[in-house]
Order: C-alpha cells, then structure tokens, then sequence
C-alpha cells in the first residue's frame, strides 16, 4: 500500500497544521539566490530553490558580525566576467507583504545570533 500523507503544510487554510496527524518531512537541499528586482515594489527577494544552477554570483551569501556583536546575511557578488557594473550589495532582511512574511534584500537588516546547543 502507498503511503498518504498531506500534501503542502503551511499556516492558512486549507493547509493549517493540525495535531493528532501523522506528518512526513521529505530532505531536500536547499540553495538560497537573489531574484531580479521587481519593478512594482523595487525589493529583490531572496528565492529559495532546490537546484542552485546556473553557477553565478546570485547565490553566494556571507555571514557578517555587525557592530552591536549580531550577524547579518550579505549579498555582495563578485564580478565573474572583465565588465562588471556596479553591484548592488545588501543585508538580508524580512518585511511583510500581504500577511507573509518575506526576506529581502532591499529592506532593513534582521540581525540573529548563534547559539551553542
């Protein structure tokens, strides 16, 4: 017999978690990449994918201490080819639009810290 399970989980109807219900987790490797700007709301999104090609700078995120101790996500790419126009570098962080809540880079930092567990 094949296994059943609820398809995708999320926090609105119809798809709310419910207790009392068996729920599989399936890995998968996820590769994060800034997304092109987007005209409307002039924010480039941080996408999350599962294939992380073509190979470019659009994936390669730094982790920075800032000055009160906290880290920061940074997206600054390098230039792969001789003409390279200015990069429009930035920290990651999350606003809301439409009730979900989104990460950015166009928008203001959301600092977090480590913890040893």
């Amino acid at each position: 017999m094949a296994q059943t399970w609820p398809a995708v989980l999320g926090c609105r109807w119809p798809n709310l978690l419910r207790s009392g219900v068996e729920y599989y987790v399936l890995p998968a490797s996820t590769a994060w990449r800034v997304g092109e700007r987007n005209p409307e709301t002039r924010r480039r999104y941080i996408l999350a994918e599962t294939d992380p090609s073509p190979s470019s700078n659009a994936w390669h995120f730094n982790i920075v201490k800032n000055d009160q101790g906290l880290y920061n996500f940074q997206w600054c790419p390098n230039c792969l080819t001789g003409v390279c126009p200015k990069p429009l570098c930035g920290d990651a962080g999350i606003v809301v639009e439409n009730e979900r809540r989104l990460l950015v880079l166009d928008g203001p930092a959301f600092p977090f810290i480590f913890r040893r567990v």
